[in-house]
């Protein structure tokens, strides 16, 4: 403002007006970011985002103004940013003057704006083991960031640098994984690769015989090129069984045993193979009584008679509970109906049921009931 000062006139000397100019400074305005912070902003790539933007804190009523260095990436209306595609922009924020405040100084923060991509994942794979390696085909992508892959079972599928090695037998996924950028965050997707087992190459599966009672861990298999686990199956369980893997002989005659062998490392599931398996007499063992000292040689030249296993069986409701004593160490397999089961209780379904049990491959019980 302009002050003026005028001096009257007096004696031989006239009026002057002389002047001199005030200026008022504007007060500084006492200002911190608070919640005006660096900020991210996650979009689809197509889809604006929006976002409020928190002034700085001041002690002047001042108006903010914002403003964007980039609005092609992000543009600002009053204190709303929309995010338009990836990039980072530079926001500054400057409160007009207001009062005895004059305009704050210039605030800037970042705000980077990240892409989400969804990508399309690469088509599944079948390949047969020992097949040349499979080149990895990355999806095609926005971001520049570093790819890397990893799969779910090596054994089964490897990843060597751009090309994934074929092994065993099954299928592993594989995770393709694109790293974060300044515009782009992590993105990943997955696919299959199913190695398809060679079938193994067998020899001739020759016919066999065991013995009423006689158990075969292991059993003659054919040769193979393939380390898989044999599994057998029995064409008449009356004549031999198949528990556990484990064949048993159970009466006198001749069945079909069914063979086949499980996948292992870059071997599939073989064929499966038959033979006829024959089953024996078990062989008669004519126990050599001992004579008690004190016994007469009399009393020594009869032996006690062994006590003649027995067997039985009764329904309740639909519970069958089949018992067996006397037994020692032979061997007792008890069927309900053409089922192998244990000696104990069975629930079973409605129906006439017939119970079997044999010891050392001989009959000794049988009784049929009517469950309801």
């Amino acid at each position: 403002t302009k002050i003026s000062a005028k001096q009257a006139p007096s004696g031989g000397y006239r009026s002057i007006t002389v002047t001199l100019n005030v200026t008022i400074l504007a007060v500084d305005p006492v200002v911190t970011a608070s919640g005006f912070l660096d900020r991210t902003v996650e979009i689809i790539p197509g889809t604006p985002q929006q976002i409020s933007l928190a002034a700085p804190v001041s002690n002047s009523p001042g108006v903010w103004t914002f403003t964007s260095s980039d609005v092609a990436i992000a543009s600002i209306n009053g204190n709303s940013l929309t995010a338009l595609k990836p990039g980072k922009v530079t926001v500054t924020a400057v409160q007009g003057p207001a009062l005895k405040f004059g305009a704050s100084k210039p605030f800037t923060i970042s705000v980077f704006v990240k892409g989400r991509q969804s990508l399309t994942a690469p088509a599944n794979v079948e390949k047969l083991a020992g097949d040349p390696d499979v080149a990895i085909a990355y999806p095609t992508s926005q971001s520049t960031g570093k790819w890397s892959a990893t799969s779910s079972d090596p054994t089964i599928a490897a990843v060597n640098g751009s090309a994934i090695k074929l092994g065993n037998a099954g299928t592993a996924t594989i995770t393709l994984t694109q790293e974060a950028t300044d515009s782009w965050i992590a993105s990943s997707t997955t696919f299959s690769v199913r190695v398809i087992g060679v079938t193994p190459t067998l020899g001739a599966f020759a016919p066999f015989e065991v013995s009423v009672g006689e158990k075969l861990d292991t059993p003659k298999s054919p040769l193979s090129n393939s380390a898989g686990k044999w599994i057998y199956s029995s064409s008449d369980p009356k004549v031999f069984a198949v528990i556990d893997n484990i064949i048993t002989g159970v009466a006198i005659g001749s069945a079909t045993i069914s063979a086949y062998q499980q996948p292992a490392g870059k071997y599939g599931q073989s064929n499966t193979l038959q033979t006829t398996v024959t089953v024996k007499a078990a062989p008669v063992v004519t126990p050599t009584p001992t004579p008690s000292p004190s016994a007469s040689p009399s009393a020594s030249a009869n032996p006690t008679a062994a006590i003649a296993p027995k067997a039985s069986a009764s329904l309740s409701k639909r519970v069958i509970s089949i018992y067996a004593v006397n037994t020692g160490s032979a061997s007792v397999i008890a069927m309900i109906d053409a089922k192998i089961v244990k000696i104990g209780k069975h629930t079973v379904a409605p129906g006439n049921r017939k119970v079997s049990v044999f010891v050392d491959g001989r009959l000794i019980y049988s009784r049929a009931f009517n469950v309801k």
